[in-house]
């Protein structure tokens, strides 16, 4: 039920703040609901442990691809599953 409730409250969240971007800040409509993964309001769930959530509460880190160069990665912070 928790996981529910602030999966809701993320797509809330989502719709006001990017409307509040578009309409009072007068963004144009791509750039308005544009945001980083640290402050990112964005719904996700996770497919293995079904944790529902924003993206900001996701565990981000960084790993080597095997190329000498780094990429982001994302973590549920339930199971630690890559989303």
């Amino acid at each position: 039920m928790k996981d529910l409730i602030r999966y809701l409250f993320a797509l809330i969240l989502t719709f006001l703040w990017g409307n509040w971007n578009r309409y009072v800040k007068g963004e144009p409509k791509k750039i308005a609901f544009m945001w980083g993964r640290r402050i990112s309001p964005e719904p996700i769930k996770c497919s293995n442990c079904r944790w529902k959530g924003m993206v900001r509460q996701l565990k981000h880190e960084y790993e080597s691809d095997g190329f000498g160069d780094t990429v982001p990665v994302d973590e549920c912070p339930k199971c630690g599953e890559y989303l």
